[in-house]
């Protein structure tokens, strides 16, 4: 019987449900915009309890990088077929405190743990989200 102060099912399962290939102006665009909702500067990072935290701090680094690297390698006709947009849905108990207003606090925890890992499920290393939203 788990805790009551511990998730039932700590490690969130992934399921695919579409993958579609997409240009590196549009991952750069998708994390921007990610970024811009969620934080009020371009340094802060969201509200994310536990060692999520880690992953979404990389995440702005990861958008220097791809402009800076990714781009311009494509303007010297360098292959960037490499990015692709997963459509999935992600299954993660989570602990009672995640209630109410701290819901989108406790599935950005669940989602963190996911970024900058391969999934098997996935096929793929998530660096990012576009929408996160409770079923």
């Amino acid at each position: 019987m788990p805790l009551a102060h511990t998730a039932y099912r700590p490690h969130p399962e992934v399921e695919l449900l579409d993958i579609r290939p997409i240009s590196i102006e549009d991952v750069v665009a998708s994390l921007e915009a990610s970024l811009g909702d969620d934080s009020s500067g371009k340094d802060e990072v969201p509200s994310v309890p536990g060692s999520s935290l880690v992953n979404y701090r990389h995440i702005p680094s990861i958008v220097e990088s791809l402009k800076s690297n990714w781009i311009v390698a494509r303007a010297a006709d360098v292959s960037t077929k490499c990015f692709v947009e997963v459509r999935g849905r992600l299954e993660a108990h989570l602990s009672p405190c995640f209630m109410g207003e701290r819901l989108v606090e406790g599935m950005r925890a669940a989602v963190g743990g996911l970024l900058m890992r391969y999934s098997v499920n996935l096929g793929c290393v998530p660096i990012g989200f576009k929408s996160l939203t409770p079923a």
